[in-house]
């Protein structure tokens, strides 16, 4: 599967999650999350057909959805975690997923082996620190300060630097029918999560407005007490 269709794929999280913190009821439901996910969901179908056209499986596509789904509940299930540490929470997912990716490794049919390019131990070296270790770190620290639909915005960034680098490493190459099911993936998740539709203001009465009058202030009669005095 091309990097640049995963990229996509994972630019669905923010949608993923607004949906995902109104069914655990952490936020409220926004129509402009239902405009948007609409959206989204068909650059993603624009995207689907023209990745099966390029012959890549349909299992691989499901998978990476998948994948944009459990990475929208990570952020849930942090949430529901009060004041979660961290380093422990990193540990615990990291362990944890590790025993999971050898087990799946072995049922696969998989044979162990240490890798034997340069390139290789560079790439598990960065997966090792900034892209685990430190990354995951960061995320748990940041959705302890902000809402888990806030966070998820960040993944807005992977689609655009990903093409690049993948374009000028690897030599990928993007259709047009690609970059129109990807900015309209984008386009969605910017209504989802971004764009504030107005408030409807209460219809104004047609009855008249009724302007209070005060009441005018009784004249005094001087002329009587003048008169009075002068007798």
């Amino acid at each position: 599967t091309p990097i640049s269709t995963a990229a996509i794929f994972l630019a669905l999280t923010p949608l993923l999650t607004i949906g995902l913190a109104i069914v655990h009821r952490q936020e409220p439901f926004r129509l402009q999350g239902l405009l948007g996910s609409l959206l989204a969901v068909a650059g993603v179908a624009v995207i689907f057909a023209d990745q099966l056209s390029a012959d890549i499986p349909l299992g691989s596509l499901v998978l990476l959805a998948l994948g944009a789904l459990s990475l929208a509940e990570t952020g849930i299930v942090v949430k529901l975690i009060p004041r979660s540490d961290p380093r422990a929470t990193n540990a615990v997912a990291m362990l944890t997923a590790a025993v999971l990716l050898f087990g799946l490794s072995l049922v696969a049919g998989e044979t162990p082996a240490l890798p034997a390019q340069v390139a290789t131990w560079a790439a598990f070296a960065y997966i090792a620190t900034l892209g685990s270790v430190l990354l995951f770190g960061l995320f748990v620290y940041a959705l302890e300060r902000w809402t888990a639909s806030a966070v998820s915005y960040s993944d807005l960034l992977i689609p655009l630097v990903t093409i690049g680098i993948a374009t000028l490493l690897t030599g990928e190459r993007v259709s047009a029918t690609f970059l129109v099911g990807g900015v309209i993936v984008l386009v969605g998740v910017f209504v989802g999560a971004f764009l504030t539709l107005p408030r409807r203001r209460p219809a104004s009465s047609t009855l008249p407005e009724c302007i209070a009058v005060e009441p005018e202030a009784a004249p005094t009669d001087q002329a009587p007490r003048v008169a009075t005095e002068r007798a």
